[in-house]
């Protein structure tokens, strides 16, 4: 799991999010679709929504810019979030990419530094 500092794209703070690694999960970042409400104000337009999907369906997500702080660091960063089901809060491909990860699960730890 990954704690991370989340900020609205105007810079207004979400708090500390506990994200599980997603590996499976191409995107940077997603919150369940009840947590999309604090960064509408950098919701993108429709065009770039990504859909994900399994054999059995599809899943439309919004997107939304965002500011994560990582190793004391602060990127810009996509936030998605589901349009019609609850979502999970997952740190995904994209983001995983930009960083070095030490995942301890016997000591229950978690380093992180920007790739």
């Amino acid at each position: 799991m990954l704690r991370l500092r989340l900020y609205s794209v105007a810079l207004r703070e979400y708090g500390v999010v506990v994200f599980q690694v997603g590996a499976g999960y191409e995107g940077q970042l997603m919150l369940p679709r009840g947590n999309h409400w604090f960064l509408m104000v950098g919701e993108l337009p429709r065009s770039p929504w990504r859909a994900y999907g399994s054999p059995a369906s599809m899943a439309a997500v919004k997107v939304a810019h965002a500011v994560v702080e990582v190793a004391g660091r602060r990127l810009e960063t996509y936030v998605e979030s589901p349009l019609h089901c609850g979502g999970m809060r997952l740190a995904g491909r994209e983001l995983l990419n930009m960083l070095k990860l030490l995942l301890d699960g016997p000591a229950g730890r978690t380093c992180i530094q920007l790739g």
